[in-house]
Order: C-alpha cells, then structure tokens, then sequence
C-alpha cells in the first residue's frame, strides 16, 4: 500500500507511507496440514510524521517477543520464517524465527542492527470450515525480551 498525507487534502501532517507485506505458504504434507511459511514485511515513510504512524517494530504478527513500538524509526523491515502442523485432531503447534530492524534511512540498515525473534506456540482450530484457531504464543527477542500472544487467527 501507498499512503499520502498532506495538508492539501485536510491532513494536519504531510507524509508518505509505503507498507509491503508479502507471505507465500509452502504445504509440506497435505493430509497431516503441515505447512512451512515465509513472510516479509517493510514500512517506509518519509515527511512530518506523527508519532503514533511512525513504524514501530514488534507486535502479535511480526517480531513476536518485542512489545509494539520497542524500537521506532522511519524505516521498518521484518522477515520470518514458521513451521506450522496439526499436531492431534483439533490441536496444533508452530515454531517460527525472525528478525527485523529500524533506521532514520534505508543505507543506515545494517547486519549488526538486525534484531532476533524466535518462539512458539498452541492452536486451538474452534472453526473446521474455515480453519480458524485461537493462538497461544511465546516470543523472544533479545536481552531477556519476551512476550505472550492471545488471539484468534494467524500472524500471518
């Protein structure tokens, strides 16, 4: 997505915001719904932003482990890896990695910035049609950061 703010069109900001978030699911054995998945995220934004739409790094979707807004920048890029299965009739399980890091501007990125996330979790699929689970998730980031997620649906 692309976003335009400006005061031209009523906005008390001017600002740009690209958003790009790509997933592909990979199944692994179709009968016991064990899948592999693959998703990358970006925010890029440039302007007078305020401070509430500034990318924030971490969440229940993205960088599980960091609590939403741990770290702010400019410029936001995430990527994570998780192994989903169905581990006994209507229970299953996932373990996933990631990392991800903020910069004031894109050349900034660096190897040293990229920040760890692993973990996993429970899923509790209450809808068989639609294949939807509440999902249980521990997260870990770096330093000792951790987090639990309670929600319904997947991260991604």
């Amino acid at each position: 997505s692309y976003l335009i703010y400006g005061k031209y069109i009523g906005s008390e900001y001017a600002f740009q915001m690209f958003e790009l978030n790509f997933s592909q699911y990979i199944p692994v054995n179709r009968e016991k719904f064990w899948l592999f998945g693959f998703n990358l995220y970006s925010k890029m934004s440039v302007g007078d932003i305020p401070f509430d739409e500034i990318p924030a790094l971490g969440s229940s979707q993205i960088m599980r482990g960091y609590y939403s807004g741990r770290y702010r920048d400019y410029n936001y890029f995430a990527v994570q890896v998780e192994w989903r299965m169905m581990i006994w009739r209507f229970i299953g399980a996932v373990a996933w990695v990631g990392t991800g890091q903020v910069a004031d501007k894109i050349k900034y990125y660096s190897w040293n910035g990229f920040k760890p996330n692993y973990g996993g979790g429970l899923r509790i699929q209450f809808d068989k049609n639609s294949r939807t689970n509440i999902r249980l998730d521990y997260g870990f980031g770096e330093k000792g950061e951790s987090g639990f997620y309670l929600s319904i649906g997947e991260a991604f």
